[in-house]
């Protein structure tokens, strides 16, 4: 490819300096032109120097930079080969980053609901019917005796006794179903305390009262209702009475 370079010579030069001088000019900015041509090649030099008549000089130089373009083209090519191959790999280490972080996410979130469902598993729970109607009467401990759900095995049906096998704080229940026309008057201890008091008052037909206590307790602490007054009184059974409790955190 040829490009063509054309320039003129002040007229003002022919006033100050002689025609030797100024093909010397001439010479000089042929020069300058090749060496502001860096990496092309030069091809054909073309020069016409007409008589000098105070118009200026006009100077034709054509440059071949074939050479140059084919060079340019290269180094283009590959600086965008890099450039390309540079943010394709950072969007493969960006994808890979992502995907690494997503499934440690869901590993995370998959352990910590085994964890959580097995900490739900192993909260202490348990739920006791008093299986037939029973007489209580002075200090007797309620025995609920017929255990439906007992995890970590906190509730001792022989003794009526639930014990914290942890710190925390505890739900507690109970329904007592008065047996005909009977009180029932009862206690809830929390180890030698008497934490709340329970009746069910004396009708025609079977009364009931239901409870439900909020405890913090301490790991061994003991929980149980006991009959309170010295009058004899028959709780029903028959899955009508019960005590229950569990951990809430």
């Amino acid at each position: 490819m040829l490009y063509n370079i054309t320039f003129e010579i002040l007229p003002l030069v022919g006033l100050f300096f002689s025609t030797e001088e100024r093909l010397k000019m001439l010479s000089f900015c042929i020069v300058l032109l090749l060496v502001a041509s860096v990496d092309c090649s030069l091809s054909k030099l073309n020069g016409r120097i007409p008589a000098i008549n105070g118009k200026g000089v006009p100077l034709t130089v054509d440059f071949d930079v074939s050479e140059f373009n084919k060079n340019l083209e290269t180094i283009v090519k590959e600086d965008l080969v890099a450039e390309i191959n540079d943010k394709f790999s950072s969007y493969i280490n960006e994808s890979r980053t992502t995907e690494l972080v997503e499934n440690v996410c869901k590993r995370e979130i998959a352990l910590l609901k085994e964890d959580r469902m097995q900490e739900i598993k192993n909260k202490p729970t348990f739920f006791a019917f008093l299986k037939s109607n029973t007489i209580f009467s002075g200090d007797d401990v309620f025995k609920f005796d017929e255990v439906t759900t007992n995890i970590g095995q906190n509730y001792n049906p022989s003794t009526g006794v639930f014990t914290a096998p942890k710190e925390g704080v505890y739900q507690m229940s109970c329904v007592m179903v008065a047996s005909g026309s009977n009180h029932v008057h009862y206690w809830l201890y929390r180890n030698e305390e008497r934490f709340s008091y329970g009746y069910t008052s004396a009708t025609a037909n079977a009364n009931s009262n239901t409870q439900n206590w909020i405890l913090e307790l301490k790991k061994g602490d003991r929980v149980f209702i006991q009959h309170r007054g010295s009058l004899i009184e028959t709780v029903h059974g028959t899955r009508h009475s019960y005590f229950s409790g569990h951990l809430l955190f």
